[in-house]
């Protein structure tokens, strides 16, 4: 980076110049391989949506939100390796790789009123995902969003579409905090919940044809 010095550049301004060139060149140099087509793969899934997925680039494993299914595919090995049913209008945008002391875990919702964690094991150079109940989440009402805090020590919930919930990985149906919205949130496929990556912020939109976000 070459400054004039008829032209003085702050700090900030050189920092912000850096990265942009950066992120230019970056972008630039991008290209997409094609790694997996789901179609060469024996799914249970034959439906042509998907709501969301998740690729844990350690494993090389993909979550994959369908319809009225849940699956895992073992990008390697090229094959499923856990084939889930859920119930509709719950689970979508629910899925995340997470690590929560040192393990390697799934947060999977099937389910309207409970989310569930599935730890990630090796097992004959494929991974299998196993049921752990000790970090399944449960709610008195309907879980319609959820999201978790980078370190994993957090989380938040939207409940009932009208309560914000903020639970901790250490004992994970604690409520820390509840926050009661002045309006419900309505429903929505997409991802409508942001939590920081300290877990310190929330932003929440206001879901189908409203047109505003909490903070």
């Amino acid at each position: 980076c070459t400054i004039n010095s008829a032209w003085k550049m702050s700090d900030s301004q050189l920092i912000i110049a850096l990265i942009t060139a950066y992120a230019q060149k970056y972008i630039t140099d991008l290209r997409f391989i094609k790694k997996l087509n789901l179609a060469d793969i024996s799914l249970p899934y034959k439906e042509q949506f998907m709501y969301k997925c998740a690729f844990d680039a350690e494993t090389q494993l993909l979550s994959l939100e369908g319809k009225l299914w849940f699956g895992v595919v073992d990008m390697k090995q090229k094959k499923c390796i856990l084939d889930l049913k859920k119930e509709l209008h719950f689970g979508q945008q629910a899925s995340y790789w997470l690590t929560i002391k040192n393990q390697k875990y799934l947060s999977i919702q099937l389910g309207g009123k409970e989310i569930l964690m599935y730890k990630v094991m090796a097992d004959n150079g494929s991974y299998k995902l196993v049921r752990d109940d000790n970090y399944k989440i449960t709610a008195d009402g309907w879980i319609i969003y959820c999201d978790f805090d980078r370190e994993c020590n957090n989380f938040a919930l939207v409940v009932n579409q009208n309560s914000l919930q903020i639970r901790s990985l250490n004992n994970v149906n604690d409520i820390i905090r509840s926050i009661t919205l002045d309006e419900k949130i309505e429903y929505m496929a997409y991802r409508c919940m942001q939590l920081s990556a300290n877990g310190n912020r929330c932003v929440l939109s206001g879901g189908n044809e409203k047109p505003y976000f909490y903070l």
